[in-house]
């Protein structure tokens, strides 16, 4: 999904989700609708190369294919059964070649409906297998990747992604139409560190491609790749899980001419970037606005000196572990009433005393509680508050100014050297409208 963004108005077309809901069409962005006009896809002219071939010599054809090393007598009578099969089905369809043919069958239905039932129902009602006959059924979606494979028939692409076959379509690429080709993706993959599953996902994305359009795996364009990513957008929605490292593969494998970009990653509308510190706070809808006020501020406080991660875990730390919980388990809490905190500590089973942290293996400590993280008792109970030029009370979770949260209050001063009394610009009085939880 990664070169579309938008939700269009039109519904998307049926992929028999389990919601029964429509699955959001989405459209390509400015960046990704000027790079498909440079790079425009294919479009495939008259019928597949064997479209027209006798039924006898698509067999022989398939059949003298190399499929695979380690086959045997068993499973070369299963192949040649799943394609003999499904061209006695098709040859029961109108049409003057195997793709209309394949068109009236199915080809042009929703892909989400199983197809292998109105074949099999079609075999046992015309005697061609026992009705109680199940390997049949099995062996079709194989045939099927074989017959694509072979280039007798093309297969719709919004139709490819919602169906369940053909299985091994990429093996099957692999192995009958362009062996060098997969073997230079192979060895491009084989020079990065993506993971093993990644690698098979980006075979299968032009596998589909092929499918689609013919051709061989130096025939793919830049264009065709975006229009797969937008057809995976219209069929798949949310649940397209694709990604997009075929595309960076293709182009490490250098089948891309010059001027086209390494990734595509960036058009990916979920790829959002680093977000502000006021989006990752208000992921957690906090109710107390100057509280999520004072969280923003200090986010971008400590930003500078911190990586991304970090400022994500404090985030996440400070708005839903520590306030969203507060405001959950005491609701009404506010600014204003900071020093109850105790009482939530102490639901959480933390400690409220100011006494020497207990060691891990001493009985009543801490460490018990992972639903109170230190991280967060560390950052309440050592809260201090100032105040800023412009008067706005500036808490600072976690002591004084400049200093890491986790590292502040007498847990790491034992000498009292940083106590709170210590604190700089610290103020008291009615300008405080952040009270202190130390008292």
């Amino acid at each position: 999904m990664s070169a579309i963004t938008g939700t269009a108005a039109t519904p998307a077309a049926d992929t028999g989700s389990n919601s029964g809901g429509e699955v959001p069409a989405r459209r390509l962005t400015a960046e990704a609708a000027a790079l498909q006009r440079k790079f425009p896809p294919r479009i495939p002219v008259g019928m597949p190369r064997a479209a027209m071939t006798a039924r006898d010599a698509v067999v022989r054809d398939i059949m003298g294919r190399p499929y695979a090393g380690e086959e045997n007598y068993q499973s070369r009578h299963y192949r040649r059964l799943g394609v003999t099969r499904m061209l006695d089905w098709l040859e029961s369809q109108p049409g003057a070649s195997w793709q209309e043919r394949w068109d009236a069958g199915c080809g042009t239905s929703a892909g989400s409906a199983d197809w292998r039932d109105a074949a099999d129902r079609w075999l046992k009602d015309s005697g061609r297998i026992a009705p109680d006959n199940t390997r049949v059924r099995s062996s079709l979606g194989t045939a099927l990747g074989l017959l694509a494979g072979c280039d007798v028939i093309r297969l719709g692409m919004d139709w490819l992604l919602a169906s369940a076959t053909p299985v091994h379509l990429a093996a099957d690429m692999a192995r009958i139409r362009d062996p060098d080709g997969f073997a230079a993706l192979e060895k491009a993959a084989a020079t990065g560190t993506a993971s093993v599953s990644t690698v098979r996902r980006s075979m299968l994305q032009v596998a589909l491609i092929m499918a689609v359009k013919g051709g061989l795996v130096s025939d793919i364009t830049v264009g065709d790749c975006l229009e797969l990513l937008e057809a995976r957008a219209r069929v798949l929605g949310s649940r397209d899980h694709g990604g997009t490292f075929f595309y960076q593969l293709m182009h490490a494998a250098g089948y891309f001419p010059a001027g086209a970009p390494a990734v595509v990653r960036m058009l990916d509308p979920r790829v959002r970037g680093q977000r502000t510190a006021a989006e990752l706070i208000d992921r957690y809808d906090l109710a107390c606005g100057p509280v999520r006020d004072l969280l923003v501020d200090y986010l971008n406080e400590r930003r500078p000196g911190i990586d991304y991660v970090t400022m994500m875990g404090l985030a996440y730390q400070l708005g839903l572990l520590f306030w969203k919980d507060l405001e959950t388990t005491i609701p009404g809490s506010t600014h204003s009433t900071w020093p109850r905190t105790s009482r939530w500590r102490g639901s959480r089973g933390c400690s409220t005393a100011r006494r020497k942290p207990l060691r891990p293996t001493e009985p009543g400590s801490r460490n018990r509680y992972p639903a109170c993280p230190s991280s967060i008792t560390s950052r309440s109970c050592g809260a201090s508050t100032s105040t800023s030029r412009n008067g706005r009370p500036t808490t600072r979770p976690g002591g004084r100014s400049g200093q890491s949260p986790a590292r502040s209050g007498p847990a790491n001063s034992p000498t009292g050297r940083h106590s709170g009394t210590a604190n700089h610009g610290q103020t008291s009085g009615p300008a405080n409208d952040f009270p202190s939880s130390r008292g």
